[in-house]
């Protein structure tokens, strides 16, 4: 058993993959102390770094960014923290995951994020009519082959001209 992060709220433990289908990308976590529905992802932690880094350089001085498959939520609260010019708009068809998203944005009291919504990029109509970005970086290595060209379907319906998928 690996202790992947303690804090004031949030200890999380892996124990092996998932292997059930489940939502959530290990099978055997345990959630000791929590006082919210935050959930906590070890890759987030790895990685939201260098993403943001690429992202700076590219997005929009002003505007929405619309987050596809936000997870838990930890990719848009780094973000949004580093990036106060920018509206982010989380998004996440499990509902265990939009309250993680939710719950980290109260926790760090972040006023540029607005409520997760529930999208699945297959849709025809998605809740967010149009964006200046658009980022996905929890879903497109794990998906099925029709939710990754729902998202550049909805890409092209959603980003105004010049707009930017990541």
């Amino acid at each position: 058993m690996t202790t992947l992060h303690e804090g004031d709220s949030l200890f999380r433990v892996r124990v092996g993959p998932s292997i059930d289908g489940a939502s959530r990308r290990f099978k055997d976590e345990v959630r000791v102390g929590m006082t919210d529905a935050r959930k906590y992802a070890p890759a987030a932690q790895r990685n939201r770094a260098p993403i943001l880094a690429a992202l700076a350089e590219r997005l929009p001085a002003k505007g929405t960014v619309l987050e596809i498959a936000s997870g838990t939520g930890e990719h848009v609260v780094h973000f949004a923290r580093a990036l106060p010019h920018l509206t982010f708009r989380p998004s996440d068809p499990d509902p265990e995951n939009r309250a993680s998203v939710d719950a980290w944005v109260a926790a760090e009291s972040l006023t540029n994020v607005r409520p997760a919504v529930d999208l699945d990029t297959t849709a025809k109509k998605w809740p967010v009519a149009t964006a200046d970005a658009i980022l996905c970086a929890n879903m497109i290595h794990i998906a099925p082959w029709p939710a990754c060209e729902g998202l550049i379907a909805g890409a092209a319906r959603t980003l105004f001209p010049g707009g930017f998928l990541q």
